[in-house]
């Protein structure tokens, strides 16, 4: 974020240099070099902390709000305004087409709906809500949309009871490529999923597990292991992280935030 506001100033203070030197406002225009920063690592979880960030968010009741973000990647503004008829339990698909930022509806990020598969943990816990299936899917317990600032607060909260440093949502989705760039997946394919409007930018996680090779855990192998369809096999490896949590999570309270 730093490095793109950066250039963007740089960009308008050469423009406007440039264009004074031209109607003779200044005899020359002083030279502005562009400033090449390295952009930041993506800050993901390992898959240690993506199950304490799980049991955490479920005895907060936030389980469905982490999940969409990191076993289907959205962006927590499609997360807001994500609704029931956007979801297809049957296919196990679902589709991206509006956000909530700052209180206001709109197009998603780049302007485009898309789909994305549902894992099989994020479809156990989505059939298994005692709600009525219209309306807001992430929503208070009277069944009111939740507030922007409430799940902002709210993941720094799960965080904590995690063990975790402080993450912000983005985390979550930067959880999802990378694990899903970890498992295989078609980088176009990836692309898709996430919304990016270029590949270079879903490279970017492709190339970081490259560089950082992690072991993947005997559970998440056999999850995939034997299915020949590529995308589905990613699928079934990104559920199989959230099946294991599922197996040794003590259950509290009801969900007051699906």
């Amino acid at each position: 974020m730093l490095f793109t506001v950066l250039s963007d100033i740089l960009t308008v203070l050469s423009n406007a240099m440039n264009y004074a030197e031209e109607v003779g406002l200044i005899d020359e225009a002083p030279r502005i070099r562009q400033y090449r920063l390295e952009k930041p690592e993506i800050e993901g979880l390992g898959f240690d902390e993506w199950r304490r960030m799980l049991v955490a968010a479920e005895q907060e009741g936030l389980l469905v709000a982490v999940l969409l973000a990191g076993d289907a990647g959205l962006r927590l503004g499609e997360i807001l305004a994500l609704v029931w008829e956007m979801i297809d339990l049957v296919a196990g698909r679902i589709t991206i087409a509006r956000q909530m930022r700052k209180g206001v509806e709109g197009s998603p990020k780049g302007g485009r709906r898309r789909s994305v598969p549902i894992t099989p943990g994020l479809l156990a816990v989505l059939k298994g809500l005692p709600q009525v299936r219209r309306g807001r899917v992430v929503c208070a317990a009277d069944g009111k949309p939740v507030a922007e600032a409430a799940l902002k607060h709210g993941i720094y909260r799960v965080c904590r009871k995690a063990g975790l440093p402080e993450r912000g949502w983005h985390a979550l989705r930067h959880t999802y490529a990378s694990h899903a760039a970890r498992f295989g997946v078609n980088p176009w394919r990836l692309q898709a999923w996430l919304g990016h409007s270029t590949i270079g930018m879903t490279l970017r996680y492709v190339h970081q597990v490259e560089e950082h090779k992690r072991p993947i855990p005997e559970e998440v192998l056999v999850a995939g292991a034997g299915v020949s369809d590529p995308d589905e096999r990613v699928v079934l490896m990104l559920g199989a992280r959230y099946r294991v949590v599922r197996a040794n999570v003590v259950q509290t309270s009801p969900l007051a935030v699906v």
